[in-house]
């Protein structure tokens, strides 16, 4: 650990002191650490088993030194300073080191008495019990009255998994939290595609951003502009697809605020958050007014935020689920003033109203345009989890360490599943999956092959979780079902009691059943407005109704409407709808919903087979068909599908991981291989070319020009043709960052595919020792080249030897071409 982090050299250079103070009051300052997140749940368990209080402490505070500066610094403000009065040596310890812990940073004034008795708090850790969060504000705010504070801190603590039974109480906020990282985010016209596919490809390119331009929610509101000139930003904007875990984020932001952290270097005394979804509903109001409308007791305060607005941070969560266009023009300067609730958000946006406080959005970025009218001082963008993340995330989830591993593992084994777990949303639902799966005692194998496996294994754990005979679960399923269609066929996706009314779903079933923790209520009038988890949900329910028995909706309704859906918003439900005509899902909701239509799923793969033979010209929309046939598993349909397809063209379309693992399945699937797969300049590099793996020699012509394959890709491609006869006649490997050690893996090729004629290497630095090797691999090769192109290979006259080498052994040879003007003497 560096020098100059003080909260972390203090404690360690105070390291037996600290103990030997904190030791008679153990288990209140292990409490503590457990109250301010510092310990997690695992952790705390495991500490509650030391009985020795010495060892306790001991390995408590080589916890806090294990996590670095961050915590340190947090162990001191939100441990040690509030427990001073309990323990007369550490108030002595910090009144000797008073100007140091100053300088620090450190509040010393937090001396707001005891922490929770440790039965009790142990107790309502336990069972998650309400009275906690009062217990916490005691703590944080014995000093404070408000109880609009209140209301936020209980509201931001704590979150409900996904499949929650009835009853379980709620986790920790931090249990499941993995702090992002945000990258700048630079708004252009969003292409006409689904959100969460467009994100997934560019996901490794946000990782490479992440590690250059990355930032945390800690530096949301650092000063920007040149040396000199700085300041504060104004307007904060974070940007994220569904799922990625914006509102998580906000609830983050609000809660580390209310609980004294060093946020945003304690600029904000006053936290508003508004959940834009609660008030898409509210009529003309003044600002004052809109604050009693969110809680009575903000309302009262209305004039203190007015009058103090350079310490009042307005948090903003969900701008896309406002359904409503700002009135910009419309904007009032008067907080009590009655106008549009449209138009009183906008002025707060564009600084009209309030123009000293500060302002944080969370937002799709299909909602960004709503903002091209406004100075956005500062915009980032979710990247969503790495690798690392996820680890850390099924960590967090599963304490068993091993249940973890063994998770993890599954995951790995399927790459659309695994790629999707990229975002928050897809990890949690797959952690659920997954655990639940490996804590049955039947150890039955799990088959998650595709999106439609894994939502299909999610839903029947939910109806497991509630009892598999739970009266009316087939009824709500397949009224939610409509309601979830209808969304998807409208755009919507919130909805009203009325929407549900209207399809026969009640509020009483959604609290009674297993759906309550799918189709959520959420706001503070509760029920004013439902939304499913999460759209992906959505959607998926959404294809459950077009199969199920009785639906009204014929299929080639459903066809018209994604045929003609220009936005990219029916990719994802197609999937569905596809997988959903495969009779693996049915098999696991047997006994719970109906067979599905016979008529409707033979309908869907004839319109699949039809499509993917009329669509290979729009790109875009192949690619969608290859991951619809994939989701059907089907080796019948598929060879139906692409019986005629001789060529797979996706040149200069970028492709995702997903993308990749679909290609590959069907060319392995396939009976008869391609004869042409051009992915020239698709964005290919080491990660993609594992997933096209390995059935790529079983093309006669694979173009892989202009991808960044480098020499780890190209070995990749080399070792899956080992011991294999292939059939390549032509592989084009223009300008892919090649270089001398690429030259063994080619030799490779070339004995592997005995038929291949043209080879072309031009635009990599290929050299004269990887042609060297390049025609050492020839001497002995059944085959002959005809076609030889390395034109700016960086080859120098060194290289004569070894093309007199590949002339002599090639003797079809018809075309060699060289880039003669970089040779030096001996040949011309």
């Amino acid at each position: 650990m560096a020098s100059n982090d003080p909260a972390y050299e203090i404690i360690r250079t105070n390291k037996v002191k600290l103990q030997e103070y904190l030791q008679a009051k153990s288990s209140e300052v292990l409490d503590h650490s457990c109250q301010t997140g510092i310990v997690l749940r695992s952790e705390y368990a495991s500490l509650r088993s030391e009985n020795n209080p010495i060892a306790r402490t001991r390995h408590l505070v080589d916890l806090v030194l294990d996590k670095g500066e961050e915590v340190c610094m947090r162990f001191i403000e939100a441990v040690l300073v509030p427990l001073r009065s309990e323990i007369p040596l550490l108030d002595q310890w910090i009144s000797q080191h008073e100007q140091q812990l100053n300088v620090m940073g450190v509040d010393l004034s937090r001396t707001v008495g005891k922490a929770i008795p440790g039965a009790a708090f142990r107790k309502t850790y336990k069972t998650g019990g309400e009275d906690i969060f009062i217990k916490i504000k005691n703590i944080f705010y014995k000093d404070n009255s408000g109880v609009y504070r209140e209301f936020l801190l209980k509201l931001t603590s704590l979150t409900q998994d996904y499949n929650a039974r009835p009853g379980e109480p709620a986790v920790f906020l931090l249990e499941r939290m993995v702090t992002p990282i945000l990258i700048p985010y630079y708004h252009q016209q969003e292409t006409k595609e689904h959100e969460l596919l467009a994100r997934g490809k560019k996901h490794e390119e946000l990782m490479k951003r992440a590690q250059r331009e990355g930032m945390t929610c800690n530096n949301l509101f650092d000063p920007i502009g040149y040396i000199g000139e700085k300041k504060h930003p104004r307007l904060v904007i974070v940007v994220g697809i569904p799922g990625s875990g914006k509102t998580m984020l906000s609830k983050f932001i609000v809660h580390s605020l209310l609980s004294g952290e060093k946020v945003f270097a304690r600029r904000f005394k006053h936290i508003v958050l508004i959940t834009f979804r609660e008030i898409k509903d509210v009529g003309e109001v003044s600002l004052a007014e809109l604050f009693s409308v969110m809680h009575s007791c903000l309302g009262k305060k209305a004039d203190e935020v007015f009058t103090n607005q350079k310490r009042t941070l307005f948090v903003m969560d969900g701008l896309d689920e406002f359904g409503k266009s700002l009135h910009y023009a419309n904007a009032c300067t008067d907080p009590r003033k009655t106008a549009t609730v449209e138009a009183i958000i906008a002025a707060l946006v564009n600084g009209n109203l309030l123009p000293k406080a500060s302002v944080l959005i969370t937002t799709r970025p299909i909602a960004m345009q709503q903002l091209r009218e406004v100075n956005v001082d500062r915009a980032v963008e979710i990247t969503g989890f790495s690798n690392e993340d996820k680890i850390a995330f099924f960590n967090k989830f599963d304490q068993d360490r091993s249940l973890a591993e063994r998770a993890l593992k599954l995951l790995q084994e399927n790459e659309t599943v695994n790629t999707l777990c990229q975002n928050p949303s897809f990890c949690h639902i797959a952690a659920i999956t997954l655990k639940e799966h490996l804590q049955k005692s039947d150890h039955s194998e799990i088959i998650l092959k595709s999106m439609t496996d894994l939502f299909t294994q999610y839903v029947f754990g939910l109806i497991e979780h509630r009892g598999r005979g739970s009266r009316g679960a087939k009824e709500i399923v397949s009224s939610l079902a409509n309601i979830a269609l209808k969304g998807v066929q409208q755009n919507i996706q919130i909805f009203s009691q009325k929407d549900l009314e209207e399809c026969v779903v009640s509020s009483y079933e959604l609290g009674s059943t297993f759906i309550n923790k799918v189709f959520t209520c959420e706001g503070i009038k509760q029920g004013s407005c439902y939304s499913f988890s999460h759209l992906t949900m959505q959607e998926f329910f959404a294809a459950i109704a077009v199969h199920l028995s009785h639906s009204t909706r014929p299929v080639s309704d459903i066809v018209k409407a994604i045929e003609d859906s220009k936005d990219g918003r029916f990719d994802v439900f197609q999937r569905f709808f596809c997988g959903l005509a495969s009779s693996t899902p049915w098999k696991v909701f047997e006994g719970i919903l109906d067979p599905p239509s016979a008529d409707s799923q033979k309908e869907i793969i004839e319109w699949l087979n039809r499509s993917m033979k009329t669509q290979k010209v729009d790109k875009h929309r192949f690619i969608s068909l290859l991951h619809c046939v994939h989701e059907l598993h089907d080796r019948k349909s598929l060879s139906d599908a692409t019986r005629s397809m001789t060529e797979i063209d996706l040149s200069r379309t970028r492709l995702s991981l997903p993308d990749c693992a679909a290609i590959s399945w069907i060319l392995l699937q396939r009976e008869e291989p391609v004869k042409t797969l051009n992915l020239s300049g698709c964005g290919i590099g080491t990660e993609e070319m594992k997933r096209l793996q390995p059935e790529l020699d079983r093309c006669k012509r694979l173009l892989l020009s202009l991808n960044e394959i480098r020499d780890s890709g190209l070995r990749l491609l080399a070792d899956g043709m080992l011991g294999r006869e292939g059939s390549l006649e032509t592989l084009a490997l223009y300008q892919c960052s090649l270089t001398d050690k690429s030259g063994s893996s080619l030799s490779v090729i070339l004995k592997a595919n005995t038929g291949l004629k043209i080879l072309e290497l031009s635009g990599n630095k290929i050299g004269d020792s990887g042609l060297r090797l390049l025609a050492d691999g020839m001497l002995g090769r059944e085959g002959s080249l005809e076609t030889l192109d390395l034109q700016y290979c960086s080859l120098t006259d060194k290289s004569i030897p070894a093309l007199h080498d590949i002339i002599i052994t090639n003797k079809a040879l018809r075309e060699l071409s060289v880039n003669l003007s970089l040779l030096q003497g001996g040949c011309q």
